[in-house]
């Protein structure tokens, strides 16, 4: 169908450029830092932890979608998996706000108590606060494993992707 190429190509199109300026960001962030021979910054931490989210959104969410769509409407796999690529999707999802909160954090805690930094070590703040914030998106994605699943419609013979239902 015409429709599902153009969706397609608006999807690479979206999944090429987040790729790669996402690349673009992290040979910045880490060539500046090796040509000025200093340590990573808080905040350039934490940069390269959203550029992360950012790549596994590109590969799971819009790569997976490319994928589903070039299957419609059969999806490609067991029904276990259909609910791990959901997973798969919204872990990146939450991660990358999450990541941008961490970094305002960070940002809050340097400007409004800086004092702060002197009792702790600069570099452990926003380790905490990254893995506070992946580990937020993982547990928070944990629902998408039992509420999507994979269903056929006999009557047509058609396969959906539908949300189980709990009533």
């Amino acid at each position: 169908a015409p429709h599902i190429f153009f969706i397609v190509m608006h999807l690479f199109i979206t999944m090429t450029l987040a790729i790669l300026g996402n690349l673009l960001l992290v040979f910045v962030i880490i060539r500046g830092n090796k040509v000025a021979r200093r340590r990573l910054s808080p905040v350039q931490l934490l940069l390269l932890h959203t550029c992360t989210a950012d790549f596994l959104f590109a590969f799971f969410s819009l790569g997976t979608e490319i994928r589903l769509l070039a299957a419609w409407p059969i999806f490609p796999g067991p029904d276990f998996l259909c609910s791990v690529v959901h997973y798969a999707q919204m872990v990146p999802l939450y991660a990358s706000p999450f990541l941008l909160v961490a970094i305002s954090a960070d940002r809050y805690q340097a400007i409004c108590r800086p004092l702060d930094n002197f009792r702790q070590s600069r570099y452990r703040r926003p380790n905490c606060l990254a893995a506070v914030a992946w580990a937020a998106a993982l547990l928070l994605s944990i629902p998408q494993l039992f509420v999507w699943s994979k269903w056929y419609q006999t009557l047509q013979s058609t396969a959906f992707y539908s949300e189980k239902k709990f009533y």
